[in-house]
């Protein structure tokens, strides 16, 4: 009977580095080294035994003779994942993985590629390529484009782009007619890749997800419907444009890209109002969007530095104090108006979980129109209108609400769905999205948008189904208008 590990068909296996460096003081470590690389050496071994492994995930270790040949005699081998490995055997017999990713952790784009062919996969077989940051990057895309095969499979590919083998990178593109979805993981190039991709190259990618100013030269003439413009601008520090005019760069995209379905993108709040105008004017169809908020600092962000403490005053019995097991009965009001100074009497705390001194659970079997229902029964009415003026360039998450709600945003009028999730740091001075901006935003984005059936904002998501709109996390419905005369 076989061992019970023979049968894994996924594995994961890490190393460390020079156990001689990182425990100096161990009177022993040169022998406890020794054994640990006797170990290592069993596993190159041992490893053609388990014929049961599908996948194989390897974080530094040196893939010299032993290993790779016990690769090769994993006749179910599908994919193979090298973390930061020293890969000392560059030819030999061609392994027909299905997926095959390259990195290192911490990965960094980096220019001194090696560029001697790294021959280990064969292009046939292949349909996903990740090559994240690893000096044999360009080792790997040189191998495959010389092979007389193309990659007629590959569908998928993910890599770090740098300038030492930008030229061999499009020239591998031509040699992959059935790809699909391309995603540029980071880029440090120092200017454009050129005019046009050759018409022979991917033509029929239909996912892009990388740097805006890449996007146009990648997706033009190609039928791309999903775009996730959330990678920075593509190229070096010294190199990127004084001015970022995301508006204008959408128009180029749009009209090199008009099929668009489904677009995300990292976006500051003052340019949120022009960028939402412009892909509904480029890709009216659009269907879902996404955009990362970010705010601008019209102060500094609040860190938790911020907090003073001067360890040298700490008395010992402050120490001693430190281990008294006690319980803490302090609380911090995290409702959504407490403490905030915008009191909103008519709604109550959400909680999110039951309490058995609430009573029963709401079942909600009448909903009026346009009112919001937390699981415990309580009512709120529609929210009457802001009497706040909206701005056509807000400053923060509630101006940017405002100015949904005052209709000076058109949206694409087949939007299915529209997340608007908010990214860190959170500056000083801006208050949250309250319940009551929750309850008129998806009001009247439901007024504006009949198809819409999903609302994401900041981490809070609404989901409509048949009569109500579902916040997933606390239960709290808002009741639907659709069909109703209000």
């Amino acid at each position: 009977m076989s061992h019970p590990s023979a049968l894994s068909a996924s594995w994961d296996v890490s190393t460390s580095p020079s156990l001689v460096e990182m425990h100096p003081g161990i009177l022993n470590i040169q022998q406890v080294e020794e054994t640990y690389l006797t170990l290592l050496r069993l596993f190159s071994n041992t490893l053609g035994i388990y014929q049961n492994l599908r996948s194989l995930r390897l974080t530094q270790l040196t893939l010299d003779t032993q290993l790779r040949d016990a690769l090769v005699s994993l006749g179910r081998l599908e994919s193979l994942e090298l973390i930061s490995c020293d890969i000392v055997i560059r030819s030999g017999f061609l392994l027909p993985l299905q997926e095959f990713k390259i990195g290192r952790w911490w990965a960094i784009v980096d220019d001194e590629a090696t560029s001697s062919p790294l021959n280990i996969v064969s292009p046939e077989a292949l349909r996903t390529l990740s090559l994240g940051g690893h000096q044999n990057c360009g080792a790997v895309l040189s191998a495959l484009t010389d092979h007389s095969g193309s990659c007629r499979n590959l569908t998928t590919l993910s890599i770090e782009l740098v300038d030492s083998f930008a030229s061999l990178f499009l020239a591998f593109l031509e040699r992959c007619p059935q790809l699909e979805k391309l995603e540029i993981l980071r880029s440090g190039l120092s200017g454009p890749l050129g005019t046009h991709l050759p018409l022979a190259a991917i033509p029929r990618l239909q996912s892009f997800k990388g740097p805006r100013l890449l996007a146009a030269f990648f997706v033009s003439g190609r039928p791309v419907s999903t775009m996730d413009l959330s990678g920075g601008s593509g190229f070096k520090e010294e190199n990127k444009s004084t001015k970022k005019d995301s508006i204008r760069d959408l128009a180029d995209i749009g009209h090199a890209s008009p099929d668009v379905s489904s677009f995300s993108m990292a976006a500051s709040i003052p340019d949120t109002l022009g960028i939402i105008t412009v892909t509904s004017s480029q890709w009216p169809e659009l269907r879902r969007l996404c955009l990362l908020l970010k705010e601008t600092p019209s102060s500094p962000p609040v860190e938790y530095a911020d907090i003073d403490i001067d360890i040298d005053e700490l008395t010992e019995e402050d120490e001693d104090n430190d281990e008294d097991e006690s319980l803490d009965e302090r609380t911090v009001d995290l409702s959504d108006n407490g403490g905030m100074e915008f009191p909103s009497p008519r709604y109550h705390n959400i909680q999110l979980s039951p309490d058995p001194d609430e009573g029963t659970l709401c079942t909600f079997d009448t909903l009026t129109p346009g009112h919001m229902y937390t699981i415990y029964g309580q009512v709120s009415p529609p929210p009457a209108p802001s009497t706040t003026p909206a701005l056509r360039a807000p400053n923060s998450l509630r101006d940017f609400i405002d100015s949904i709600c005052a209709d000076l945003v058109t949206f694409p009028p087949a939007l299915e769905s529209l997340r608007l999730p908010q990214s860190w740091p959170v500056y000083r001075g801006r208050l949250p999205a309250t319940t009551e901006d929750h309850h008129r935003l998806v009001l009247t984005l439901e007024r504006r948008l009949p198809t819409l059936h999903e609302v994401e904002l900041s981490d809070r998501k609404w989901h409509r189904y048949r009569n109500a709109w579902t916040d997933m996390v606390t239960g709290t419905k808002i009741a639907s208008l659709i069909g109703s005369t209000e």
